[in-house]
């Protein structure tokens, strides 16, 4: 298992993780690469970094530098590192940088997804910015959608609820919607979001919690395809009906390891 490391722009250390930023994702059957996925902690998409780096710690004379010139606008790239174990950093404009330890197998069965944090928080997302916007009679929904293909940002994506409320994402994937709610009432679970767009495959998300004056920021991945995923949130409850909490957390659940790509 990896460790990995968010430092300043001066590369002090700021925090310490064993799994966050890192997401580790089953690839199928064996790779002799490691194959790297990099994302902008905030909004969800691609992030085209300056350098990665990845040193031998077993052999500090073996280092593979890969720059902008070799790493797709996606976010992905590959390392061809031999067993053992080596240190991986990370170094984008407008970003902290990123550092930290993998473990390579012969048949590495991981991909690493690394999240970097970006120097500035997009104003959407600010949470001083966000408690302007709470209602009495509403629950604040915002996101971003992202292509899940190229990790680009997708416009004109139709976001739909139960309660007829909609909007459509603008050129940065980015909506925001007002769900209805009884001023003064606990939770309801009976809404739903629904995702779409002609080319990918619609994604609808059901017993979607609601509560006065919360909000919530989505970072949606549609899949290039057709048909409908369903995604039941009652497996990811947000907070506890016996005890709400006054303020909503901004980030969406994310969990470190995700199933294999063959999976539905």
């Amino acid at each position: 298992m990896p460790s990995f490391i968010r430092s300043s722009a001066s590369g002090s250390c700021l925090a310490l993780c064993c799994l966050f930023p890192v997401i580790l994702q089953a690839a199928n059957g064996p790779a002799p690469n490691l194959a790297i996925e990099i994302l902008d902690s905030a909004t969800g998409q691609a992030v085209h970094p300056e350098q990665i780096t990845a040193r031998n710690l077993e052999s500090s004379a073996t280092v593979q530098v890969l720059g902008a010139e070799q790493l797709t606008a996606s976010g992905r790239a590959a390392l061809s590192l031999p067993r053992g174990r080596h240190e991986i950093a990370v170094r984008a404009a407008g970003y902290s940088p990123i550092a930290g330890v993998f473990e390579m197998s012969e048949s590495n069965p991981y991909r690493i997804r690394l999240l970097l944090d970006p120097l500035e928080t997009p104003a959407e997302l600010d949470p001083d910015n966000l408690a302007l916007l709470l209602r009495d009679d509403a629950m604040l929904i915002q996101g971003l959608v992202t292509d899940d293909a190229t990790g680009q940002a997708l416009a004109a994506v139709r976001v739909t609820s139960s309660p007829g409320v909609s909007a459509i994402t603008d050129q940065r994937g980015f909506f925001r919607l007002y769900l209805p709610v009884e001023p003064g009432s606990d939770l309801d679970y009976g809404n739903t979001l629904g995702f779409q767009k002609d080319g990918f495959q619609t994604q609808q998300r059901d017993h979607v919690e609601v509560w006065p004056r919360g909000d919530w920021t989505y970072r949606v991945r549609l899949a290039p395809g057709s048909g409908v995923s369903h995604i039941d949130e009652q497996e990811t409850r947000r907070r506890a009906p016996a005890a709400p909490s006054k303020s909503a957390r901004r980030n969406a659940a994310v969990p470190t390891i995700l199933p294999p790509p063959d999976e539905p």
